[in-house]
This record gives C-alpha cells, sequence and structure tokens, in this order.
C-alpha cells in the first residue's frame, strides 16, 4: 500500500512538472515566439520577462534561441529591452543581422562586456568593445533604424546605491532586412525583460543620456538662521522732553534797574510824609 501511494505522489509531481512546462510553452507560443523543434526546454516566462536557464553552450543551439517576425517597417523602428546576465552566462538579441551581446562571463556581477556582429557565423567575428558597468549585470538596450540607415544602438548600466552604471552608444551597418527578432542565452541563466516595439516616421534615434546632476558641495544658506532680532527695543518715546516751563535766568541788568526804582519811589514817598508834618 505504501508503495503504491508513493508511486501515485511522483506520478503527480511529473504530471504537475509537465502542466507548467506546458503552460510556458504555451504562453510564448501564444505571444508568437517559436524554437528549433519546438522544444521549450529551458525557457519560461514570469510577468513581462522571458527567462533563460540552462547549463549548456551555443554548440548545443536548440534550446537557447527564441525568434519572432516583429519588424514590419524596416527602415523606420525602435525595439527596446532589458537584458539581465550573470557572471556566468550571456544574453543576445539580433535585430536586422546585427547581434547584440551583454556577455557577463568572467565578470564581477555587476558589469557586461559588449559585443555586437553583422557577419554571417558569428564565431570569430564579433566587434568587442569594452565592461561597462551595471547593477546585478542588467543593462537596457535600445536599437533603432531611421530613414533606412544605420542601426543607432544604446546600451545603458542599470545603476543603484552602490553601482553608477555606464553607457556606450554605437552605430552598425545592417546586413540582413528580416522581420525576425532573435533573444538568446549562453549557458547559465539569462532574462529578456519588457521588449518593445514602436514603428513609423516619428521614431528618434537614441541619443546619449543626460549625466546625472553633481550634488552641490557647498550647503546653501541655513533657512533657520535667526533674523535681526525685531525685539530690539527702539529709542524710548517715554523719555522726557527738555521742560518748557523751567523759568529763564533773569537778565542781572534788568534786576538792578528794578530795585533802583523802587529804592526812588520809596525815598520819595518818605521825604513827603516828613514833609507832610513838619507843615502840621
Amino acid at each position: 500500500m505504501k508503495k503504491l501511494i508513493s508511486l501515485f505522489l511522483a506520478l503527480m509531481m511529473v504530471v504537475s512538472l509537465a502542466a507548467v512546462v506546458s503552460a510556458d510553452e504555451g504562453d510564448l507560443a501564444a505571444d508568437g515566439w517559436s524554437v528549433a523543434n519546438d522544444n521549450f526546454l529551458g525557457w519560461t516566462k514570469e510577468g513581462d520577462e522571458i527567462v533563460g536557464d540552462f547549463n549548456i553552450g551555443w554548440q548545443n543551439a536548440e534550446p537557447i534561441m527564441l525568434w519572432k517576425d516583429m519588424i514590419t517597417d524596416f527602415n523606420n523602428f525602435c525595439i527596446e529591452l532589458d537584458l539581465t546576465a550573470n557572471n556566468m552566462t550571456s544574453p543576445a538579441i539580433s535585430v536586422l543581422g546585427v547581434r547584440v551581446e551583454a556577455d557577463g562571463n568572467g565578470g564581477d556581477g555587476h558589469q557586461v562586456y559588449l559585443k555586437t556582429n553583422n557577419t554571417e557565423g558569428f564565431e570569430g567575428r564579433n566587434q568587442t568593445y569594452d565592461w561597462i558597468k551595471a547593477a546585478n549585470s542588467k543593462v537596457h538596450v535600445t536599437i533603432a533604424r531611421k530613414d533606412g540607415g544605420d542601426l543607432h544602438i544604446l546600451i545603458e548600466g542599470e545603476s543603484n546605491e552602490n553601482v553608477i552604471g555606464e553607457y556606450k552608444l554605437i552605430t552598425v551597418e545592417v546586413t540582413n532586412e528580416t522581420p525576425t527578432v532573435e533573444i538568446m542565452a549562453y549557458r547559465g541563466c539569462a532574462r529578456f525583460g519588457a521588449i518593445t516595439l514602436l514603428e513609423g516616421a516619428d521614431v528618434e534615434l537614441p541619443t546619449e543620456p543626460t549625466p546625472p546632476t553633481e550634488p552641490p558641495t557647498d550647503p546653501p544658506a541655513d533657512p533657520t538662521d535667526a533674523p535681526a532680532d525685531p525685539t530690539d527695543a527702539p529709542a524710548d518715546p517715554t523719555d522726557a522732553p527738555a521742560d518748557p516751563t523751567e523759568p529763564t535766568e533773569p537778565d542781572n541788568g534788568s534786576t538792578g534797574l528794578i530795585i533802583a526804582i523802587v529804592a526812588v519811589i520809596v525815598i520819595a514817598v518818605v521825604v513827603v510824609v516828613i514833609i507832610k508834618k513838619k507843615k502840621g
């Protein structure tokens, strides 16, 4: 009985796994993606991301490449997506015969090595550039063409609090006008996120991004600095003015004249009184 129960549980796990794989295959196929021999093993869809998870190299090419017919206006279009690698994998996208690869192999986990190729048979014909700093080996790729010219490709490394992402803007000649867009992963786990396509005459070519503004080194004036104290007491308006009622000091000359006149009057009165007494 225990053996039967164990066998039943094992079968249920296999059926569940097959259902998950079928669901991923169905989602990718429903979105228009194709794969060699209809073998989606290793490819899954997580939200708006397509994930390729492999432990093989390019020589086993069947399960590591997806393709989809997307482009209708070969002269004016813009494709954007996020590529996420690690230090053991290398995701790539191919548009109009030009492959753009963000190789994280051998890096420190926060950089990718940019490669492009616009020839048939990629081996030994890669155009290499340099390491690009990118937090968690994630870059945003913009591939655009306007008025039938060359492809303009902008690769921007993601930034975080520890890593300032770098960028590279290049132009590459088109070699094959085909509607097919290919995405591919070289071993390990690679992610392809938020793939978008814009077509028409209004398409703009990518330009160099604006560098982040450097923070000012001098601190601004402290808005909390106290203004001049408005409570400083004004001049005291209660200070008494000069007293207008205080008598002015009399003139000494005028005082003497008054005393003389009074004395003369007194003497005259005394003389008159004496004369009247004598007559009497």
